[in-house]
Parts: C-alpha cells; structure tokens; sequence
C-alpha cells in the first residue's frame, strides 16, 4: 500500500500543474457513494496544499441543499467568487455524490476533480455515473485516489500481468 504522504504529495502535484494554467481554482473531491472516505482525503489534501505549495487554501464542505434551504446557482457562483478572491485553491469535499443530487448546483462552479473510489464497495457503473455527471457540468477529472485497499496490487491486475 502507497502510504497516503506519498498518495497526497502526488495529488499536490497534480493541483500544482494544473493551477500553471490559471489563477485560483475550485478542485472537487467527490466519490459515487457516501462513506467512501472524502472528506478525510480532502482534510489531509487541504492541508498538504497550504503545507507543501505554501499556497491559501480553502476546505469547503458540500452539505445536501435538499435537506435545508435550497442554494440557488448563482448564489453558489458568487460563493466561489468570493472564496477565489482570498485563496489560491478550494477544495470542496462532496463525497457521495450520486447521493447527493443537492450538491450538483455547484458542479459549474468547479475547475476540476479528483474521484475517490473504495476498493472493493464502487462498481464500475457508479463510477462511471460519477464521471458522467462531472462531464455534463464540465468538470474534468485530473486524478483518482484508490482508497482502502488491502493489497498493494488488485488480483485481476496481478493476474494479467503474471506469465502463466
């Protein structure tokens, strides 16, 4: 198993190129399914950000609107513009977001995404619903993190690539 220091300094890497191209961004970190671990993921990421790039960064965390007030679209874009004018990076945690149908208003608001996947409980179509939403919002994904695995390797993997 990738110790998560190593898993986060190439997940910073990746905020790293990305923000070359363009001032301060929104990053999502989401997963199909709730209880997939994001919002740990996007504590220690924050963190990692405002430790290693010495950037301002900002942990957002995406409640369901549908069980309060309903957040209006443009109530979200003036949120993220407010937030872009103070920090370099906003992570916004909404993991579980096919759970979530609330959390996709802010979709449009995003730059970018990272997918969470728990090895062993995501099917592949709910990964691929995921992407397919994100895609739909523009939201292009830069980087998975496989998270609780056991073996460093997946057994069909280690299958294909095993001579006999």
């Amino acid at each position: 198993m990738i110790p998560v220091s190593d898993e986060l300094k190439r997940m910073v890497e990746l905020i790293e190129l990305d923000r070359k191209r363009k001032g301060s961004q929104v990053f999502l970190l989401t997963s199909p399914m709730g209880g997939e671990g994001v919002s740990r993921i996007a504590e220690l990421y924050t963190e990692e950000l405002t430790r290693a790039l010495e950037i301002k960064a900002f942990l957002f965390t995406a409640t369901d609107s549908s069980a309060g007030a309903p957040q209006p679209e443009t109530l979200a874009a003036d949120f993220f513009a407010l937030l872009r004018e103070e920090y370099d990076v906003i992570v916004v945690d909404s993991g579980g977001l096919l759970q979530k149908p609330g959390s996709l208003s802010f979709l449009d608001a995003c730059d970018a995404a990272i997918l969470v996947i728990e090895a062993d409980r995501t099917t592949r179509p709910q990964a691929g619903k995921t992407l397919s939403e994100l895609k739909k919002y523009g939201v292009r994904p830069i980087g998975m993190v496989l998270n609780r695995t056991t073996e460093p390797v997946p057994g069909w993997i280690k299958r294909k690539l095993s001579p006999c």
